[in-house]
């Protein structure tokens, strides 16, 4: 059967892409029934939306664990990416996505709201930290927040006449690393920004060092369940950079590569053969559109002065009483 000029635009192996007339699909692991719990507070997603079907407002409504859920979390394995899933599984329960299937959520997203979940069931949102300084330094100290107050990009699409600031000019290395000391000396701002309606279309296009175009594409919540499939099927649970899941989900961005699109098996293999500058060159496109909650924010140390990163464990763990004590 043909498709029809209303038909959303998909890429094989992946969620629709952009947004659609179409009705959107009843959601996987909700039904609505949030919306009458009194608890349940509105939360608008850092995308606003934008890239989910028609008529989706780009908030989702959280409602805060009851027993059975702390149960579950309770019994998640030690594992990060056990953890995970149980996070996944509980957030389907808790968070009403308003008629989007929740498997269809960006990847992005879900952390956002997941990290407001967390805080929302901690009864606080003071997120607890107390990273160790690595290399001369070593020592730890307090860098505990409001979840409010860590950095944070949100999108939304121009208004008419408005100029689009979406996505952030391209620069060296040396002007990055600019950008990234102004961002750093705005901490705690929300930084949002607008996108014409050409930006928003996925897949988008990068040119690589080796004069290769790659097409790449957002990640959704169903790309992270076939990551951990995979990582499970090669009995490597590893999440870290160069752990085979790392490298799945890496490869799952690729839409094509020189017009021709491309496998799963194609392009995890592609990943594994490029030298580090080319994958460099694709990572630092995909940073660029980035958005969400930064979960590797950058800290001051109170005793050295230096400047340094943390990934924060998406474990529940930045909620916990006397975490940040």
């Amino acid at each position: 059967m043909a498709e029809s000029a209303d038909s959303p635009k998909t890429i094989t192996g992946s969620v629709p892409l952009g947004r659609s007339r179409q009705t959107p699909a009843a959601p996987v692991g909700g039904n609505g029934s949030m919306a009458a719990d009194p608890l349940a507070r509105p939360y608008r997603l850092p995308s606003n939306g934008v890239y989910y079907p028609e008529g989706h407002d780009g908030t989702v409504l959280i409602s805060p664990t009851r027993g059975e859920q702390e149960e579950i979390i309770a019994g998640a394995s030690d594992s990060p990416q056990g953890q995970l899933a149980v996070l996944r599984h509980v957030t389907s329960q808790c968070i009403d996505t308003k008629g989007l299937p929740f498997n269809d959520l960006l990847l992005n997203d879900w952390t956002a709201a997941m990290l407001h979940f967390l805080a929302m069931s901690a009864g606080t949102d003071v997120v607890g930290l107390r990273p160790v300084h690595p290399g001369t330094c070593g020592k730890a100290s307090n860098q505990s927040r409001p979840l409010t107050a860590m950095p944070c990009v949100t999108l939304r699409l121009a208004e008419p006449g408005e100029d689009p600031t979406w996505p952030p000019a391209a620069v060296d290395a040396d002007l990055e690393a600019l950008r990234e000391m102004d961002d750093e000396a705005s901490e705690g701002v929300v930084h949002e920004h607008v996108m014409s309606a050409a930006d928003l279309e996925e897949p988008f296009t990068v040119k690589l060092p080796t004069g290769q175009t790659i097409q790449w594409r957002h990640l959704r919540l169903s790309d992270l369940i076939r990551a951990e499939e995979f990582s499970a099927r090669t009995g490597d649970t590893q999440t870290t950079p160069g752990s085979k899941m790392h490298t799945f989900i890496l490869a799952r961005h690729i839409v094509s590569i020189d017009g021709r699109q491309m496998s799963g098996l194609e392009t995890v293999t592609w990943v594994r053969r490029q030298p580090t500058p080319v994958l460099n060159a694709l990572r630092a496109d995909l940073a660029r559109r980035e958005f969400g909650y930064d979960v590797t924010p950058r800290f001051r140390c109170p005793h050295c002065g230096g400047s340094f990163k943390v990934r924060l464990p998406l474990d529940g763990s930045l909620f916990r009483s006397g975490a940040h004590s």
